[in-house]
């Protein structure tokens, strides 16, 4: 659990810096300060994790926080990349969207189960 609370203050603290720092991030003043102090209070928080070599037992919420910064960055990326006609925003598009079941893999008579 210790390591799990790490690694989710390190992605939150990394991505409140991405946004606070990034031009894609259409935000506020108050948006980027209070990003920006979010990110110093999972630094500081890593710290007193580290010193302890312990949990304190919030990993379910740092996990949340982690996989709620993760979504909006992947939204913010995935926005600004197709703006800006990022070539791999466009493949992963391209591969989600317009991929084709081959002829010849497939049955495409309809299967009745008995």
């Amino acid at each position: 659990m210790w390591t799990t609370s790490l690694l989710a203050l390190v992605i939150v603290s990394i991505a409140c810096l991405g946004g606070v720092f990034s031009g894609a991030f259409k935000d506020n003043t108050l948006q980027r300060i209070g990003m920006g102090v979010v990110a110093i209070g999972c630094c500081g928080r890593i710290w007193q994790l580290w010193l302890a070599d312990a949990s304190d037992g919030l990993v379910v919420l740092y996990a949340g926080i982690a996989i709620y910064a993760i979504g909006t960055a992947s939204k913010v990326i995935v926005f600004h990349g197709r703006s800006r006609g990022w070539r791999v925003v466009l493949d992963v598009d391209r591969w989600l969207f317009d991929r084709k079941t081959a002829a010849d893999r497939f049955d495409s008579r309809p299967h009745h189960h008995v």
